[in-house]
């Protein structure tokens, strides 16, 4: 049966076919977690987390658009990388909404047009996220890079001796800690709005 089969039974609640996702992908998660930590016991755990918020989100997931493995990728990094931020955040900010597709896609779209001209969003929720504070300059510069100087991923591996999927893989991460950060300080706009009323 064709993978997208199964994944349109998953989201209609089929466990049998969320099973056989789980058979197919697997090898592919494991190998995507292992670049993020060597422990056998968290390769474990955060194995058995990532199918636990396969299994929550699916829904949110649109074939037509996006590729599975993808999703897959990005739901591990999330998991991995950016866990310790989802730690440090006050419960009350984490029992809001989650994003929708459309929010999430229109926020990174917000955040590739700051990098491009910071100087137009000084007034701009963006401009209250401490980018320092998780980030490295050499993050920051290759954000800059990327989308203020519009150089492409071949000509920034040229100059910085870095390998071009090394690079893509590393501005994906970066995108998606700046995203958690970013909403981070829309929830708490949100929640002020809301004391103060």
């Amino acid at each position: 049966m064709d993978p997208k089969s199964f994944i349109k039974l998953a989201q209609q609640g089929n466990e049998a076919a969320f099973k056989c996702l789980v058979d197919n992908y697997k090898t592919y998660v494991y190998q995507l977690i292992k670049m993020y930590t060597k422990d056998p016991e968290d390769i474990v755990n955060e194995m058995k987390l990532t199918f636990k918020v396969m299994w929550e989100n699916i829904g949110y997931f649109n074939a037509d658009r996006d590729k599975f493995a993808e999703w897959i990728k990005d739901l591990v990094i999330h998991i991995c990388v950016l866990k310790k931020y989802y730690m440090e955040d006050d419960e009350e900010d984490l029992t809001d909404d989650k994003i929708s597709p459309n929010d999430y896609d229109a926020m990174l779209n917000e955040i590739r047009k700051y990098f491009e001209d910071p100087a137009r969003y000084t007034n701009h929720t963006l401009s209250k996220v401490r980018f320092t504070d998780f980030l490295s300059v050499d993050e920051i510069m290759l954000m800059l890079l990327k989308y203020m100087y519009n150089y492409p991923f071949g000509m920034i591996s040229a100059k910085s001796g870095k390998e071009k999927n090394k690079l893509e893989n590393q501005v994906y991460t970066i995108e998606r800690k700046i995203l958690l950060q970013y909403r981070r300080v829309k929830l708490n706009e949100k929640n002020r709005k809301r004391k103060d009323n």
